[in-house]
Order: structure tokens, then C-alpha cells, then sequence
């Protein structure tokens, strides 16, 4: 009877387990998703701050040229 009620209670165990490793598997593919798309975020962040800065190069030159005429 012990010996039954032991096994049984291994055996949910053992079937938590395996329930926290899927988890845990998912949580690592999802951060790594998430990883990946912060990094190409932060490269488009970093091309639009680019053009940011040369869009504001441009109207100074512009500004420069409309004040001479």
C-alpha cells in the first residue's frame, strides 16, 4: 500500500516535471524571438536617428541658402 501510494506520488512528479520542462523550453524559444527582434529594432532605431540627423544637416543648408536670397 506504502509502497503504491509512493510511486504514485513519483509519478506526478515525474509528470510535473516534464510539464516545467515544456515551459521552460517555450520561455527559452520565446526570449530568443524576442532577442532577435530587439536587436533588428535597435538597427532600424539606429538608421532612423541617421537619417534624423541628416535630414536636420539638410535644413540648415537649406535655411543657410533662403537667407542669402
Amino acid at each position: 500500500m506504502v509502497v503504491d501510494q509512493v510511486s504514485s506520488l513519483i509519478l506526478d512528479i515525474g509528470r510535473i516535471a516534464v510539464w516545467l520542462k515544456a515551459v521552460g523550453i517555450a520561455a527559452i524559444v520565446w526570449l530568443v524571438f524576442e532577442s532577435v527582434a530587439l536587436w533588428l529594432n535597435y538597427k532600424k532605431l539606429k538608421e532612423f536617428s541617421r537619417v534624423k540627423t541628416d535630414i536636420k544637416r539638410i535644413e540648415e543648408k537649406l535655411n543657410r541658402v533662403l537667407m542669402r536670397q
